[in-house]
């Protein structure tokens, strides 16, 4: 039985959201009945269809995907699902991707021309993005390679959606400027959570690049706000806590271009204004 909208987490709701918008988003963009499988998990899996449109995306965005191979390796690269028929499947086809809905937003043309984008992220302008772009964190005993989801220039992106912030064991303490840059006292358990790791780990990296970072998140996520506001709280430097923000889904929606726009909430059921039965703090 699944759970009621009284006893689901931030996130599972944000899963019944994804799932009641797919009809209504089958039909509007006319995919079709191929383009759609089944996980052997029950997540849907939005499949590409030919070189120009894939299931998971806006048609605008996945164009300018598909003419740059770096970013066409990401959408199409590491299969990581299996579907019902024994397809292996990309990440990014899953239906509640959280790089795939930053793709569709920042692969759109239009998006990185368009001030109002830029004055909502709290940068001047922007730039070209990579997409699972490459950080080095500095470790006190080797090197640590990682990636963050984007990166413009010196702004590193984080994003999120349905992900858990489940209990995981992190060596934290091995990173070298772990106790400069955070009063530790203040983290509690995050440095031994999925999310609240990666949050911490973005933040020493944006120290070690001097650049900026930036969480986006759904607005119906106060549990991951809430870590967020922990996180940023225990930066000691005012500088560097200056230079590391969160933003929601929904408030850069208010920014982007109007195809993307409507794109976001039929898809995604991300719009301006919040639902009448939305978690808020």
């Amino acid at each position: 039985m699944a759970d009621s909208p009284e006893t689901q987490s931030p996130s599972q709701g944000i899963r019944h959201r994804l799932l009641g918008c797919l009809p209504a988003y089958i039909e509007k963009y006319a995919l079709p009945r191929t383009a759609i499988k089944q996980s052997s998990a029950g997540v849907p899996l939005l499949m590409q269809i030919d070189r120009l449109r894939h299931a998971n995306f806006l048609d605008t965005s996945f164009g300018a995907i598909a003419a740059r191979p770096s970013w066409f390796r990401r959408v199409t690269g590491n299969a990581r699902f299996r579907a019902t028929d024994g397809t292996e499947v990309p990440e990014l086809c899953t239906l509640n991707s959280s790089d795939a809905l930053l793709m569709n937003v920042f692969a759109h043309p239009a998006v990185i021309a368009t001030d109002a984008v830029a004055a909502v992220m709290g940068t001047g302008r922007l730039l070209e993005p990579d997409f699972g772009s490459p950080i080095q964190v500095p470790k006190l005993t080797k090197k640590h390679h990682s990636t963050i989801d984007m990166r413009m220039d010196g702004l590193l992106v984080e994003a999120k959606l349905t992900e858990e912030n489940k209990r995981e064991p992190h060596d934290i303490d091995n990173y070298r400027d772990y106790h400069r840059v955070f009063d530790t006292a203040r983290l509690g358990g995050l440095p031994n959570s999925y999310i609240g790791f990666q949050l911490i780990r973005n933040v020493l990296a944006a120290h070690a690049e001097a650049g900026r970072f930036l969480v986006i998140h759904d607005a119906e996520r106060p549990d991951l706000d809430s870590i967020w506001r922990q996180i940023q709280d225990a930066i000691l430097s005012s500088e560097l806590r200056d230079r590391c923000s969160a933003l929601t889904w929904q408030q850069l929606a208010t920014a982007v271009p109007a195809d993307l726009r409507g794109f976001l909430a039929v898809k995604y059921g991300i719009t301006s204004t919040p639902r009448p039965n939305a978690r808020r703090n």
